[in-house]
Order: structure tokens, then C-alpha cells, then sequence
């Protein structure tokens, strides 16, 4: 298990995280299947609400003197519940590096390598994880900066690509919110705690080893916030060139407006450059959960070395690969209608918010209980 000593930036925290929500939109279109052209307003809502799900993430740290995220637990809930939370999660994000694993395996068998084995993609990047984490937080920290500046500038690119060659149609945007907004709720709140802006209850684990995190906590909203602009952005190209009616025929919202940039027939097919680009956020992804599952599973074992830990995960997430989830589209209606309502809310908000509570309370009788503990010591000097 690593310990506290290694660290890392706010601004490298910042390009994790970035890079770990801007992963989801790989299926982010999920949402505008029923939204349509006003899947832009569903994006500025759970941003912001995401902003507010991890600021009470951060209350953990903010109501501990403890450094560790380990530490802080076990401080407020005891050793055997905390025991029983890091295993739970452990396989918990396992279960989400599965279920990264196989869209960006889809993606890869769709668009790039046709009838490529979903497992075999999965094995590929796994390795490149495991050999990353074997060299610790901070090179990891260090490759994800250099690999964000890669993909602003592939962003900006692409942007204005996109608005050169295709004709921009604004009036697509109309109606807005002919329903009301009652069929905003339901995508909103699934936004905002599972894909997209969600899943950010591991991102506590990195948040560790900033240097002087409690100054920092910042860094963790603008990234949601830089995050919601790209996305928002995507999500505007995609209705005012293709149109509302295509929003739901494909859940690649940056894979299905990247197909649009045609330039004299000299620049085309610039989608395979976006696929290279959202494996990278995929490889992070995969990188910070794997990381987050080895920390807790090594500290509820007591096992000083955990970089046995990833491996086998990683053979027990091939071996789902290979038995589980072929069919994609039955795949997303099991996440749509079992993962995100129950098996995500109950680990990004149920249970983060009940140890939230508890670290309140305790909070609060500390400083309940230290004038008493003052009083105390003034009458036995006397």
C-alpha cells in the first residue's frame, strides 16, 4: 500500500480527474435518448450538481486531522466496518474497470479492429495499467500531464475543424423543454452521481497524496467544471450539425461528430485520432480505479506490498470479459436499468454520505466536548 509520503500537484490532481470523467463520454449519449437537443441543460445541471456531491466528499478530510483516506475511515466508523467498506469497494471499482473495460472495447472492436476479441482489448490495456502502477502515483501523475495538453490541443483542433467544414444550424436547438422539466430529473441525477460527472468517490484516494490538500479542494471542482465545458461543447456541435434526431443513434457523442470533419476530401477520417484519445482517458481511468482497489484491499488485508493486488483483479475482470456482457446493447440496458439507479447510488451517495454524517457528528462532539476537557485541566493545576 502506498503511503502518504509520495505527492503530487494540484494541478496534476486536477488533470487526473479531468481526465478520469472525461472517459465516461464514451457512453455519455446514453442520456440523449430521450433528451435530444436538450441534453445541453441535463450537462450544465449535473455538472454543478456534481460540484456539490464532492464538496461533501471532501468534508471527510475537512472534519479529520487524520492525512490518510484509510486513516479517516477507520477513525470514524471503527476497524471491523471499515474493514468490511474497503473490501466492498475494492471490488466495487474493479467492477467499474470492467465496465470501462468493455466500452472502450466496443469502441476499439467497432471502429478500429474489426471482430477483435473484447478480451484481448481488455488485456492490452490492463497491461499498460499494471506496469503503471508499478511505478508509483507520481510518474502516473506525471505522464497524465503531458497526455492533457496532448488532448487540449487535439480538442481545439478538432473544434475548429468541425466549424470549418460543416454548416452550423442553431435552430435545431428549438423547442427547448417541451415536455417541462420533469424529464430533466432523472438524467440529471444519473449524471451527476454515475456517468458522467460522477463515480468521483475514488478520487478521495488520489486526493491523499496532494501536497497541501487542505488548501486545495478547489482543484476537484474545476475539474468538473473544465470537464462540463468540454462536454457541453461537444454536445453543442453534435445538435447544431447533426441535428436533434441523430443525438440517438449513436451513444459516442465525440466519435459521432468527429466523423464530420471533411476538408476537400484531403483531412478525413480524424475519428481514429478521437478513439486514440479517449483509450488514453480510458487507460486513466482504469489506472485511478485499479489504484483506489489495490489501497483499500492492501490496507484491509495488511498487505505491505499490494502490487499483487492488480493482477489478480485484473484476471478476474479478462475472465467477466470473456463470460459476461457480449451482447452490448443488453450490456447498457443492464447498466441503465440495475448498475447506475442501485449498485451507484448506493456506493457513490448512500454510503459516502452516511460516513459523511457520522464524521459530522463526531465533529461535532469533539468540539462539544473540549471546553470540558479545558475545565479540567484548569481545576487539576489549581
Amino acid at each position: 500500500m502506498e503511503k502518504a509520503k509520495y505527492q503530487i500537484s494540484k494541478s496534476q490532481f486536477f488533470f487526473i480527474a479531468v481526465f478520469y470523467i472525461f472517459a465516461d463520454d464514451i457512453i455519455r449519449g446514453i442520456y440523449a435518448q430521450k433528451l435530444k437537443q436538450d441534453i445541453w441543460i441535463s450537462i450544465i445541471a449535473s455538472a454543478l450538481l456534481s460540484v456539490i456531491i464532492l464538496a461533501c466528499y471532501f468534508l471527510l478530510y475537512k472534519t479529520s486531522n487524520k492525512g490518510e483516506f484509510a486513516a479517516i475511515i477507520k477513525e470514524n466508523v471503527g476497524r471491523p466496518i471499515a474493514f468490511v467498506l474497503f473490501v466492498l469497494y475494492g471490488f466495487y471499482f474493479a467492477f467499474l474497470t470492467f465496465l470501462g473495460l468493455r466500452d472502450i472495447a466496443e469502441v476499439i472492436t467497432i471502429f478500429m479492429i474489426h471482430d477483435f476479441p473484447v478480451y484481448v482489448a481488455g488485456i492490452a490495456i490492463l497491461a499498460v495499467v499494471i506496469y503503471g502502477l508499478y511505478h508509483g502515483i507520481e510518474a502516473f501523475a506525471r505522464t497524465t500531464s503531458i497526455l492533457f495538453f496532448v488532448h487540449l490541443v487535439i480538442f481545439v483542433f478538432f473544434s475548429g475543424l468541425i466549424l470549418i467544414s460543416n454548416r452550423s444550424h442553431f435552430e435545431y436547438f428549438l423547442p427547448i423543454a417541451e415536455n417541462g422539466l420533469i424529464p430533466f430529473i432523472k438524467p440529471t441525477l444519473h449524471s451527476a452521481y454515475a456517468a458522467p460527472f460522477g463515480k468521483l468517490f475514488v478520487l478521495l484516494i488520489i486526493y491523499q497524496f496532494v501536497l497541501e490538500k487542505e488548501k486545495f479542494y478547489r482543484y476537484g471542482y474545476y475539474a468538473i467544471l473544465y470537464t462540463g465545458l468540454l462536454l457541453l461543447l461537444i454536445s453543442v456541435y453534435n445538435i447544431i450539425i447533426l441535428g436533434p434526431e441523430a443525438m440517438i443513434l449513436d451513444i459516442r457523442p465525440s466519435l459521432r461528430i468527429s466523423k464530420r470533419i471533411d476538408i476537400v476530401f484531403f483531412i478525413q477520417r480524424l475519428d481514429l485520432l478521437v478513439i486514440n484519445s479517449l483509450i488514453m482517458m480510458s487507460f486513466v481511468k482504469v489506472w485511478v480505479l485499479l489504484f483506489g482497489a489495490r489501497y483499500l484491499l492492501a490496507d484491509a488485508f495488511k498487505i505491505k506490498n499490494g502490487n499483487k493486488i492488480p493482477f489478480v483483479l485484473s484476471i478476474l475482470i479478462v475472465i467477466a470479459l470473456m463470460f459476461f456482457a457480449k451482447n452490448y446493447i443488453t450490456f447498457l440496458d443492464f447498466r441503465q436499468t440495475i448498475i447506475i439507479p442501485y449498485v451507484n447510488l448506493t456506493f457513490e451517495i448512500i454510503i459516502p454520505f452516511l460516513l459523511i454524517i457520522i464524521a459530522i457528528i463526531r465533529k461535532i462532539i469533539r468540539i462539544m466536548k473540549a471546553p470540558a476537557r479545558r475545565e479540567n485541566i484548569l481545576t487539576q493545576s489549581e
